[in-house]
């Protein structure tokens, strides 16, 4: 068991939680610990400096320091386990802690990464794989999986993968990032390898083959107008790029 899964199970046994009045197990309880875990991420001085002695004293073996930092931390909370607030009603899931929005970015983009390679694996092998390792990250993102035989290549619609891409394309310019070439309002010019070097660096899966480029000739919002060179406004010089136009 990983001390995620450890720790769910510590959760139910000791503080059982129930949906609509119908106890839930262990593993729906996953989420709400990978919270609590993401929300100790920084630890306080008393920690470190438990740590740091322990590594020391121990020939800098992390094990030791990972134990007597957590021992530090449960030594600065409540000395009565009585004191922690009951947790089984039925809204209990409903108050459990969130997760930080790039913890749960990461997640919600690697759970289209295996989407993704299901859809491009034709070995039932590698297929049953990769579907089990979905189902598990989706039941830590609190959402129901698809099943296996409803992912399958002709079910992927072309405009789900054109959305994919634009919903990565509004991702980069909410974080701020120029990689629009064009001089002209109501229009964006990309060159395409760029765009897909930010996607990777900003830990967006998205891969173009001939049948992404083709179905990006085919995008009617933003339209597509041509792919020719731009003068671009970023780098004042003429650049190579995929040119649509918002309607």
């Amino acid at each position: 068991m990983t001390p995620l899964e450890r720790g769910a199970q510590a959760l139910i046994e000791n503080y059982p939680l129930d949906r609509d009045g119908v106890p839930l197990d262990w593993q729906e309880a996953r989420p709400i610990v990978r919270a609590i875990i993401v929300a100790l991420g920084e630890p306080s001085e008393e920690m470190i400096a438990r740590g740091y002695g322990h590594m020391e004293a121990h020939g800098n073996d992390p094990r030791y320091a990972w134990e007597s930092m957590i021992m530090a931390m449960l030594e600065e909370g409540p000395s009565q386990p009585s004191a922690l607030p009951p947790l089984r009603n039925a809204n209990a899931l409903d108050r459990r802690p969130r997760l930080p929005a790039d913890a749960l970015a990461a997640m919600q983009n690697q759970a289209l990464h295996l989407t993704d390679k299901l859809l491009k694996s034709e070995n039932d092998v590698e297929r049953s794989m990769i579907h089990q390792m979905l189902r598990k990250l989706c039941a830590d993102l609190g959402v129901d999986a698809p099943k296996l035989n409803e992912i399958d290549r002709s079910n992927h619609q072309e405009g789900d993968i054109l959305a994919t891409f634009w919903r990565g394309i509004a991702h980069l310019k909410s974080k701020g990032l120029d990689f629009n070439h064009s001089r002209s309002p109501g229009k964006i010019a990309i060159n395409l390898r760029e765009v897909l070097d930010l996607f990777e660096k900003h830990d967006i899966h998205f891969s173009v083959d001939s049948e992404v480029r083709r179905l990006l000739r085919l995008s009617e919002n933003p339209k597509y107008i041509g792919n020719m060179p731009i003068n671009s406004r970023i780098t004042l010089k003429s650049k190579s790029c995929w040119v649509f136009s918002y309607q």
